[in-house]
């Protein structure tokens, strides 16, 4: 067979950019409001913790934002917060670790408070569908990463605090 003939039983993907969006490999980012985000990251395995990483854009450019631990769900965690290099665009690049605590459907929110008002919220919701323990292996969207499974700090000999190095 010869390369470029075509054989009326060969598989033709002709993949439309609307199916290509709706594969879903990208972490969907929603703004439904100003400085209110929701962020589907697919599917996740229960008792797992994972980096999630992504951008957004926000409409000023704040100098001091700041994780608000009281009011943020305990199932998600900041660890890095930065301003993309070009930030002329208003974009900030931002890694959590979420920790998939509920099966089914899991929706965890945080808060970060942008500038010196306490009133002005950037507010993230993660919503994630959560497998059981031997309901199978999820497919990580582009932006998530595994770091642990639960068990395993649970069986681990050291008392010290969780802790992740996410590079």
């Amino acid at each position: 067979m010869s390369a470029g003939i075509d054989h009326p039983h060969h598989v033709k993907f002709n993949l439309q950019e609307e199916e290509i969006k709706n594969h879903h490999e990208n972490l969907d980012i929603i703004k439904y409001e100003n400085n209110k985000f929701d962020i589907n990251v697919g599917y996740l395995k229960i008792d797992h913790y994972y980096k999630v990483v992504f951008c957004l854009k926000l409409d000023n450019n704040y100098g001091n934002v700041e994780f608000v631990r009281d009011l943020s769900s305990p199932q998600v965690s900041l660890k890095e917060l930065k301003k993309k290099a070009d930030f002329s665009k208003g974009e900030y690049e931002m890694t959590f670790v979420f920790y998939a605590s509920k099966e089914k459907h899991d929706k965890e929110t945080i808060f970060l408070r942008l500038g010196d008002e306490e009133t002005n919220m950037l507010e993230i919701n993660f919503e994630a569908k959560v497998l059981g323990a031997h309901q199978g292996t999820p497919l990580l969207r582009n932006g998530i990463t595994l770091l642990s499974n639960h068990i395993d700090h649970l069986n681990s000999t050291s008392s010290q605090k969780l802790h992740f190095n996410i590079n």
